[in-house]
Order: structure tokens, then sequence, then C-alpha cells
């Protein structure tokens, strides 16, 4: 299973190591002073980031059936409420993630 570090904590623990570079070598970043065991040191020990994996979906529109048009999830088969004009629905921000499994909704959704 992948660990996801916070970057930013490894960044301000690879600073000391920078500050002792002269300017033109900081500039340059080519030379660096630091072992690959205080490197992998570093990471090992950098805090891990609070991360979720992110589900893709799409909506799923459904035929007209004389209300509008039915909505479902492709990832949890969540049904929404019937559509009128599924365009215009499609552009809340409220739209743009599943309410029940979370997904986001960035895949092709075709209206037809």
């Amino acid at each position: 299973m992948p660990r996801y570090i916070e970057e930013s904590c490894v960044l301000e623990r690879l600073k000391p190591y920078i500050a002792d570079l002269g300017y033109e070598e900081r500039a340059n970043l080519k030379a660096s002073y630091i072992s690959v065991a205080d490197a992998m040191s570093i990471i090992e020990d950098a805090p891990t980031a609070d991360v979720a994996p992110v589900v893709h979906g799409h909506w799923i529109f459904g035929e007209f059936d004389g209300i509008g048009r039915p909505v479902w999830c492709s990832e949890c088969g969540n049904r929404t409420k019937n559509v009128a004009d599924p365009v215009a629905w499609l552009n809340y921000p409220e739209h743009k993630y599943c309410g029940r499994c979370g997904a986001k909704m960035d895949k092709n959704t075709e209206v037809k």
C-alpha cells in the first residue's frame, strides 16, 4: 500500500543541507552534500499525509419519463431526483461529486 508523506515537512528538513551550500551551488543545485542514508532517513521519518483515493465517475441519464430524466451515479448506482434540464443540472457545483459515495464526476458524461 502506498505511503503518502507531507511534502512541506520533507522540504523543511532538507533546508539545512541546502543552506550549507554556497550561493552558486544553491542556484545550480546540482551539487549536494546530503548522503543517500540521510535523505532516506528524512523521507522515512516524514509524517504521513491524510489522503484518500479518488474514485472517478460520471452521471448516467435515463430516458425522459414524463416528469424528467432519472440520474444515476456510475460508481454506486445512487439515483437522484428526476432532472428536467440535464445540461443545467450538471453545472451546479454540488453535482461535481456523488452525494452517496463521493465519486468525483469528472469522466465524460454524455447528455443525449
